[in-house]
């Protein structure tokens, strides 16, 4: 907790994963011709409505966004 550099590369890894995510998300909903998303919060929205992740994620991801 006192080492500054591997807390900002911990957050940094943390934002490049949650983006690459977003980035499968999308593609996974643009391969199954769904409906584009105007927000990152969507992408999981939608995604859970067609039942691809676990619902019990839903909320943790809409956090992550």
């Amino acid at each position: 907790m006192n080492d500054w550099k591997s807390q900002d590369a911990a957050l940094h890894n943390l934002q490049i994963a949650i983006e690459g995510c977003l980035d499968i998300g999308n593609h996974i909903l643009s391969s199954i011709g769904s409906k584009v998303p105007e927000t990152y919060v969507q992408i999981t929205e939608i995604l859970v409505s067609k039942k691809i992740p676990p619902s019990d994620f839903a909320e943790t991801a809409k956090n992550m966004v």
